[in-house]
């Protein structure tokens, strides 16, 4: 557990590096690269087919926003079931979808990494329980933060494309690049919704952008990190819905507070650099226990 099996164990054929689909088609390294891409590409257009949606966090636009992403995401499902390592028994589709594994393994993976996710971000759960900012979660529009789109978001960008990177021989290193680039270049839709949608200055809706790519690619290697060490779509999934709830790092103090509570912005900074040694430390001096089909090759027989 924790040591990623190598390329020679995930494809049977370490020189070329090929899996198949259907046992039909040749599925070379570098075609998964264009695929996870274009997953990327078709993910977000899925978004884009309907017309007239008015405001995008209306309830019509987020159910059919969802109707079309949701069927794309079968659609990768599918593709995931379809495409086996060439060269060796097929992995069961439970354990290629993310949703194998016993009960107490399920378990285990969740406490794990919602302990985990919670050190790392102790500063920002500590700062909502203070100054009591716990957000409006409400109707269609919490159910798409904290379910819909980090399900289905886990679904394509690591269940799918991370499966078919590294076993059709790519690297670890390039499934996380790769991984990481396509989710947070597929955000860049929202600077054509700031610019052309909420007719924001594009000066502005360039810098935001540009903050959300750094925010998103940090995010997307740290979701590729949870998935490929759990090999679990619930777990995946329940820790970016937790990442959705709390927000990223917030260092300063809401006006009324200011003066009147112990917890400030210093103290802030501190409990965010404390929970980073917190996380590497715990994740290098206690390592997940539990193997998945990344990390162990008894999975794929």
């Amino acid at each position: 557990p924790g040591k990623f099996i190598s390329p020679g164990q995930k494809t049977g054929h370490p020189e070329n590096g090929r899996i198949s689909v259907l046992s039909m088609l040749v599925f070379p390294a570098i075609l998964a690269v264009i695929c996870s891409f274009l997953c990327a590409i078709l993910f977000v257009g899925s978004m884009w087919v309907w017309k007239d949606l008015g405001d995008f966090d209306s309830d019509s636009a987020i159910i059919k926003r969802t109707i079309s992403s949701g069927t794309f995401s079968l659609v990768c499902a599918v593709l995931v079931v379809i495409t086996d390592p060439n060269g060796l028994p097929e992995p069961s589709a439970m354990a290629k979808l993310g949703i194998g594994g016993s009960g107490s393994n399920i378990v285990c993976s969740l406490l794990y990494f919602v302990l985990l996710n919670t050190v790392l971000f102790n500063g920002v759960v500590i700062r909502k329980i203070v100054f009591r900012q716990y957000g409006n979660f409400r109707g269609l529009q919490g159910l798409r933060a904290l379910l819909i789109a980090p399900f289905l978001e886990e679904m394509v960008y690591r269940v799918t494309i991370c499966y078919l990177l590294y076993f059709s021989g790519n690297s670890l290193t390039t499934t996380y690049i790769v991984t990481t680039v396509a989710f947070s270049t597929s955000h860049w839709h929202h600077l054509y919704e700031d610019i052309v949608v909420d007719k924001e200055p594009i000066k502005e809706a360039l810098m935001s952008t540009l903050g959300q790519t750094v925010i998103t690619s940090i995010f997307g290697l740290y979701s590729c990190f949870i998935y490929l060490t759990s090999g679990s779509l619930l777990t995946a999934t329940a820790i970016h819905a937790y990442c959705n709830y709390v927000g990223g790092p917030n260092f300063s103090v809401p006006y009324q507070f200011q003066g009147r509570s112990w917890l400030t912005s210093k103290h802030l900074l501190w409990l965010n650099v404390m929970g980073v040694v917190g996380f590497f430390t715990i994740v290098y001096m206690f390592p997940y226990p539990h193997a998945s089909i990344f990390t162990d090759p008894k999975f794929l027989g």
